[in-house]
């Protein structure tokens, strides 16, 4: 039987494969891939659920994706996650207008991303950043 990745690290990553602003680090197949291994994990969670509805609206996949976010928003909303459900309206609007939701995930820092790289990401990391609604 095959591991499964960490679900939080999951959704992370199809978080910023769905949703970043640089067109080239964004693969919608690859972040749904992701974001559904993440639901498998936990099928009521916002946060998930959010994350799969991005992704679908990457590909273009809009009714789906409205669909995905009424689900994590109705998630959010029986957590009584009052700042969860927010954000996922406003996602919700945009899918159902037929636009991809678009953020920065982090701020690149200043320095070469070779080095980014080779030092290992510690920005992309902070506590804050974990987890996304």
């Amino acid at each position: 039987m095959a591991e499964r990745a960490d679900p939080n690290l999951a959704t992370y990553l199809a978080w910023v494969l769905s949703t970043c602003k640089v067109d080239a680090l964004r693969n919608g197949a690859e972040a749904v891939r992701w974001a559904e291994e993440a639901v498998r994990a936990d099928p009521s969670s916002a946060t998930f659920l959010n994350t799969l509805a991005a992704a679908l609206a990457e590909q273009g996949r809009f009714p789906e994706a409205v669909r995905t976010a009424e689900a994590a928003l109705a998630a959010a909303r029986r957590a009584n996650d009052a700042a969860t459900a927010k954000l996922t309206e406003a996602r919700l609007e945009a899918f159902r207008a037929g636009r991809a939701w678009r953020e920065v995930v982090w701020d690149l820092p200043e320095m070469p991303l070779w080095e980014v790289w080779e030092r290992g990401f510690p920005h992309l990391f902070r506590a804050d950043r974990r987890r996304r609604a």
